[in-house]
């Protein structure tokens, strides 16, 4: 192994700490886990998809229905089909059932593992956008960020359109290499091309035509702002479709087929969250404030890197925050809004930071002058500790709710109190871990070396995570 292979290793090995440690707890009792993990339960205990025993399901509109389906093409939930979602998460989590029996573990491990895997498809898509050492940290930031570990360690569609987003946009980048002949054969490119337009069907079953939003977003901002395109003839692009519309449109037509007014159903849930689905609405500029809440603990490094990339414009780099910005921009007119659904962007907010990070430690070693790179790093440091110690609050006494009435002042006060009244117990071990962690980065007896430093901090970021 070479030092590059042994470093992934060693990302590897942390991610999984992160993502499977307490992946059984707690259990499943919110919605959207619960109506992925039922319904997938449903399709495993019908038997395997091509004997499946048929379930009734009430598929009427005005009036009750019951029709004998297979519920692995009509997911089943409660009694009636479960449509609003396409079916790729579901059958995930059914085909971990019929090997290791229904359970939260085996419902939330297909996301566990996209989030492993999606290590080093951070690190060869970041690797194509700003270079081999930004690539390194890139890694270690996407592990080490507490968004990106708490929503691979769901069970919900998310991960899963967030993970081949990702791939797509890797296979993309790989495309797009300039270096080679003018013409390239098509069969040297032909598993690239063919790895692209898998993703983009299977992103298409894991959550529908937002899938191609996100994917096309990307290509078009490459090609007008960072003037990035594959060398490829039409029958490549015009194969690739055919192979999408082969995985996709089956299931779509069989549905169709069997099922009344589904468009309807499908049209409510896509077209309508910009128009009449108004559940859940949100005001226009919810996520305004949430990209800084998905970015911790980076989220200093994180705005350092957007003033580096705005204040320097790289076409490789200005690219990418431009799509994060118009794709941010798309989902604020939507009525429904989520940190979730923000997860497809974070490759790009990794992107940011580790560029930050990456250009911090060029600095501090002298090859610019300069101490404003140690000094943001201990700005980082410092928001890791206080991100340590709001961990450790939570541990001790779970979420806070605020009642009407309350000031800031009350709120510190009854944290105070509760954290005390739990002192010399278990959790109190915790809490010191935890901010033991968080203090590691500032040791710099220990770690004299600028990237040794930063090493340290994300260790001690995907301990608290």
């Amino acid at each position: 192994f070479n030092r590059r292979a042994l470093f992934l290793l060693g990302c590897a090995i942390l991610g999984a700490a992160a993502l499977l440690f307490r992946l059984g707890r707690p259990p499943i009792v919110t919605s959207h886990e619960a109506r992925l993990a039922e319904t997938a339960v449903t399709m495993a205990r019908s038997g395997l998809p091509w004997a499946a025993q048929s379930v009734s399901v009430d598929l009427g509109v005005d009036r009750p229905h019951l029709q004998a389906v297979n519920p692995w093409l009509i997911p089943v939930y409660e009694g009636g089909a479960r449509l609003q979602k396409p079916p790729l998460p579901y059958w995930c989590a059914a085909a971990v059932f019929l090997v290791l029996g229904p359970s939260e573990f085996a419902a939330r491990l297909p996301s566990a593992m996209m989030g492993m895997a999606g290590i080093f498809l951070v690190y060869g898509f970041v690797r194509e956008l700003a270079g081999r050492r930004t690539a390194r940290f890139a890694a270690l930031v996407w592990v080490s960020t507490l968004f990106v570990v708490d929503e691979y360690h769901k069970a919900m569609a998310d991960p899963y359109l967030a993970f081949f987003t990702l791939i797509a946009l890797w296979t993309w980048m790989r495309l797009c290499r300039s270096a080679g002949p003018p013409r390239p054969v098509l069969s040297q490119r032909l598993p690239w091309v063919a790895a692209f337009y898998l993703a983009v069907a299977l992103a298409l079953l894991a959550k529908g035509p937002v899938a191609l939003l996100l994917i096309a977003g990307f290509i078009a901002v490459g090609v007008f702002v960072g003037r990035r395109r594959p060398r490829l003839e039409w029958s490549a692009h015009a194969g690739g479709v055919v192979l999408v519309m082969a995985i996709t449109l089956p299931w779509v037509l069989y549905v169709v087929m069997t099922v009344p007014r589904v468009l309807e159903v499908w049209r409510f849930e896509s077209v309508g969250e910009f128009a009449d689905n108004v559940r859940n609405a949100r005001p226009w500029f919810f996520y305004l404030g949430a990209v800084f809440q998905v970015s911790l603990p980076w989220t200093a490094l994180w705005l350092a890197g957007l003033w580096l990339a705005l204040r320097r414009p790289r076409r490789a780099m200005l690219a990418p925050i431009l799509w994060m910005a118009c794709m941010i921009v798309i989902l604020s007119f939507a009525h429904m809004k989520k940190n979730a659904y923000l997860l497809p962007l974070m490759p790009v907010q990794t992107l940011i930071a580790a560029r930050a990070l990456a250009m911090a430690c060029a600095w501090a070693r002298g090859r610019l002058p300069g101490a404003w790179p140690k000094l943001l790093l201990d700005a980082q440091a410092i928001l890791g500790i206080i991100f340590g110690i709001g961990i450790a609050a939570l541990a001790l006494t779970g979420p806070i709710v605020r009642g009407q009435g309350q000031t800031l002042g009350d709120l510190v006060h009854q944290l105070v109190l509760r954290v005390g009244s739990r002192v010399g117990s278990p959790f109190a071990l915790a809490a010191a871990l935890a901010a033991a962690a968080a203090l590691a980065p500032l040791l710099r007896v220990a770690c004299r070396s600028i990237e040794r430093r930063a090493v340290v901090q994300s260790v001690a970021y995907i301990v608290l995570s």
